[in-house]
């Protein structure tokens, strides 16, 4: 491969053997030339010194330790900003725009066959969509040069992505990065608002073709990532016309900016920390790795790609490939929209400025705000 590939590496977690097995496939694979720089950024703080140590034991790995910065809010503030800005000194450090970035995690374990293939096949999996079947240049094209490959997305819920692992070209991962992503951050959601942080990754380059979307932050707070209220309301959501709207708009920009691909079970393995302390084995070999890790096959099924709606209604619509968005704009013959009510739902959104779907964005935040305001009531009361 003619360019510089980067893996930038970002956070710590307390076990040693996990730490060494997530950088086994990178250092593998920067041995075979296939990534040519590991670029470690973590604080320094010496309470996380036995964390780091199994690193600074690695040939070719270059650690970058930098102190961590005084941010005050909410712990979702805090994480975004902590997370932005570690990766943005990893960044930093690779300064050829078209450099393939990689970023990772010292949690995530990678099979070595599986990521040298999307490294290697970077310009076949993630080439630039420049028309999407008959509705041609209705929305705007992407904002990147090159689609960014990512692990996982929710159809249902906009820019909720796996947020640790992502690949693309720097120059399109630097647009990820800009600093007014962290006062966007302050004020969409609320304090409870922990999982705006995936949304918060990837969103910004969007908001100015898509004004729609900058409403969907300013209500944030309405779509908590919580399993009962999203029992109670993902039926209605999944019906209502204005939703539609926002998340054909999102499949679109999915389906033209993003390449989606989760490989098979064992193929990526993350193990965070919320989830091994949880664990009663410190043995990896015996823990069971992560939703939806664990059962990519599982949500592929639950897609079904060829039509809009039994996707998005399931309480969580993981997307574990292209399958779904992409035959949305390119099926002859869709379950549940016709060619014409797909345009006409395109070409509302291009036009969302001229207000025709003022009244009925209106109604479904009105309606989700009810239902977050009793939700809060009956958590408190519990």
């Amino acid at each position: 491969m003619s360019r510089l590939v980067a893996a930038i590496v970002t956070g710590f977690t307390a076990d040693p053997v996990l730490v060494r097995r997530a950088f086994a496939p990178l250092c593998a694979l920067q041995a075979r030339r296939v990534i040519d720089r590991i670029v470690y950024v973590t604080w320094d703080s010496a309470q996380i010194d036995a964390a780091v140590a199994p690193v600074m034991d690695l040939p070719g790995v270059e650690v970058v330790r930098m102190p961590q910065p005084d941010i005050v809010g909410p712990i979702h503030v805090r994480s975004f900003a902590y997370q932005r800005r570690c990766f943005e000194a990893g960044m930093q450090r690779v300064q050829d725009s078209d450099a393939l970035i990689l970023k990772s995690r010292p949690d995530f374990i990678f099979d070595e066959a599986f990521l040298a293939s999307k490294i290697l096949a970077f310009d076949f999996f993630c080439a630039p969509v420049r028309n999407l079947g008959p509705f041609g240049a209705i929305l705007p094209p992407s904002p990147f040069s090159a689609r960014i490959w990512i692990p996982w997305a929710d159809a249902n819920q906009p820019f909720f992505y796996e947020d640790g692992v992502s690949l693309g070209r720097r120059s399109d991962i630097a647009q990820l990065l800009v600093p007014q992503t962290e006062l966007l951050n302050k004020t969409s959601g609320d304090p409870d608002s922990h999982w705006i942080n995936h949304v918060m990754r990837y969103i910004h380059p969007f908001l100015a073709d898509y004004p729609i979307l900058r409403t969907y932050l300013e209500e944030f707070d309405v779509f908590p990532m919580d399993t009962d209220y999203r029992d109670r309301t993902v039926g209605e959501m999944s019906v209502d016309p204005y939703f539609w709207h926002l998340v054909v708009a999102h499949a679109w920009i999915l389906a033209t900016s993003f390449h989606v691909d989760c490989g098979r079970v064992g193929q990526m393995k993350f193990y965070p920390n919320s989830h091994y302390a949880k664990q009663t084995t410190r043995d990896l070999d015996k823990i069971e790795t992560c939703s939806p890790y664990n059962a990519v096959h599982r949500w592929q099924e639950g897609a079904q790609p060829g039509g809009l709606h039994p996707c998005i209604a399931r309480n969580y619509g993981r997307l574990m490939d292209d399958a779904w968005q992409t035959s949305l704009f390119t099926s002859p013959v869709l379950r549940d929209l016709t060619p014409e009510n797909l345009q006409g739902v395109l070409e509302r959104v291009r036009d969302y400025p001229d207000g025709d779907l003022f009244e009925v964005e209106t109604a479904f935040y009105g309606a989700m705000r009810r239902h977050r305001e009793l939700f809060g009531l009956k958590k408190q009361a519990a």
